[in-house]
């Protein structure tokens, strides 16, 4: 059976989904032990210091320790982290390079870049850029890595693109600078 380029990209999608469906990434409501509820994002858990950075209405982070977690929130804590110890797993098997970048500029942005093993300095290969509400970025690109693996495509995901400010004065500076290195404004 001979494989079109839209079957193969049809392939990376779907698996991405399936695998997007699983990961523990967005935000949820988590139970302290004193029984206080919380509505907010989990941003990292560091295992070892016991402590969890949550994004509270994408504006504000809290640092929580796992400790103060409800048992059940405690539970979805350790998987979180069994999750990501296997991402981290795959990509050492899979051989390719998982790296992370800082851009500077008007806008210091963190990116992410997944290249697949057959990868070759200065060579072409489609690339795919992601996007996630998250912020999340190394941890949402860590979940297509296998795909891009299979098909031999490049991944990107930014750390700051994300959909959650409503600042006026960031929008039109963001705008400004897109102007700018668009050469829609002189």
């Amino acid at each position: 059976m001979r494989h079109t380029p839209i079957t193969c990209l049809l392939a990376v999608f779907l698996a991405a989904f399936s695998i997007s469906t699983q990961a523990n990434t967005d935000a949820r409501v988590w139970t302290l032990k004193t029984g206080e509820k919380i509505r907010a994002a989990q941003m990292s858990y560091d295992t070892e210091s016991g402590d969890v950075i949550l994004l509270i209405n994408d504006t504000k982070e809290c640092t929580i320790k796992f400790d103060d977690f409800s048992p059940i929130d405690r539970a979805w804590l350790i998987e979180w982290s069994q999750i990501e110890q296997e991402m981290n797993v795959l990509i050492d098997h899979l051989g390719g390079r998982f790296e992370h970048y800082v851009a500077e500029g008007a806008f210091t942005t963190d990116f992410f870049v997944y290249y697949p093993t057959l990868c070759e300095t200065n060579s072409n290969r489609p690339m795919l850029i992601l996007f996630n509400a998250s912020g999340k970025a190394a941890r949402y690109l860590k979940q297509f890595v296998a795909a891009a693996e299979t098909h031999g495509i490049v991944m990107v995901a930014c750390s700051e693109f994300y959909n959650t400010t409503d600042d006026e004065e960031v929008l039109s500076e963001y705008t400004k600078f897109l102007d700018k290195q668009l050469g829609t404004v002189s």
